[in-house]
């Protein structure tokens, strides 16, 4: 697998919403301090003002717009002069008042703000992610990241599957839904780091660097073995101390501290989601001893493989 590859399958929604908008003009949607990610995208009709930050994004048939970790955002119909609170919204769909993304819904949600005038009829998708595995993405993406129909084929084709699925309430919706939303927001991240030069530091800018992406690749194609600086400076054919340096400049920590983060994050997914014995995994994700991998566990988490266990599994059951 191609170290993007490895990075992009880390990426995991926790608990997702679908939600399909009509905004008829003269109206908009204030939203405020929206704790989940969203995605938006314009299916049909007049052009979608977004104002985030005092700035004005136009989205065209096609356009979205991803917000990894929420955020501010005034949702526009063209020459919107009336604004309604997202939460005083009257939506269908939902089984209670208040929004929860975690209430494990049986259908989509469905709005209408405005009644006048051709609609613009937009897809939305609220989301988690699982960022114990998504963080080396999530901590390199900017708040707010506009995609341009033009710049992701792949994102076009999912619209008649949105458009379908905003009629669906047959049973197993929920599974095929949060499916749906984690390919999307996946393709979504992909056309945007795709069509980036530059990332500031951390693992995407390592990306861009030919030798330090070997080395890289090597680390998540073997961390379940010993995999010294001397030999990792090897495989990027560097001298130690400039891939040291390099190393730490491009993704702002050592070499060392990057192998037992992915490490700790491969352990964790599997205290999340196997019964295997601590002992066990510790050997399985590279480290030789029981007391070594615990040390390193909890320097990193803060908790104790037992406790995140016990704390993991209980939230997914």
């Amino acid at each position: 697998m191609d170290l993007f590859s490895h990075y992009l399958s880390a990426v995991s929604v926790d608990a997702a919403t679908i939600s399909k908008w009509q905004v008829h003009s003269p109206w908009g949607v204030n939203v405020d301090d929206f704790a989940p990610g969203y995605f938006l995208t314009l299916l049909d009709g007049p052009p979608i003002h977004l104002n985030i930050n005092n700035q004005q994004i136009v989205l065209n048939q096609g356009d979205a717009l991803l917000a990894p970790r929420g955020g501010k955002c005034q949702i526009c119909s063209v020459g919107a002069s009336n604004f309604a609170p997202i939460e005083a919204l009257e939506w269908q769909g939902q089984d209670s008042d208040q929004y929860d993304i975690h209430a494990h819904l049986g259908q989509a949600m469905t709005v209408t703000v405005g009644s006048r005038g051709r609609p613009s009829i937009l897809a939305g998708v609220a989301f988690e992610l699982e960022l114990t595995h998504a963080s080396l993405i999530a901590e390199c993406l900017p708040p707010y990241i506009p995609i341009r129909a033009q710049q992701s084929l792949l994102l076009q084709q999912f619209q008649p599957l949105i458009s379908h699925i905003f009629t669906d309430k047959a049973p197993g919706y929920f599974a095929v839904a949060t499916q749906l939303a984690e390919l999307i927001i996946i393709s979504a991240l992909r056309t945007f780091i795709t069509n980036q030069d530059e990332f500031p530091t951390g693992a995407l800018k390592a990306l861009t660097d030919r030798q330090l992406r070997k080395a890289l690749q090597e680390i998540h194609d073997s961390y379940q073995h010993d995999l010294p600086v001397d030999y990792l400076a090897q495989v990027a054919n560097m001298s130690r101390s400039n891939f040291m340096a390099r190393f730490k400049r491009l993704v702002g920590v050592s070499p060392m501290a990057y192998l037992n983060r992915h490490r700790i994050n491969q352990a964790q997914a599997l205290l999340s989601k196997t019964q295997l014995p601590i002992a066990e995994i510790a050997e399985q994700v590279g480290f030789h001893s029981d007391r070594a991998f615990r040390q390193a566990f909890k320097l990193q988490t803060g908790i104790a493989p037992r406790q995140y266990r016990e704390q993991s599994q209980s939230l997914s059951a």
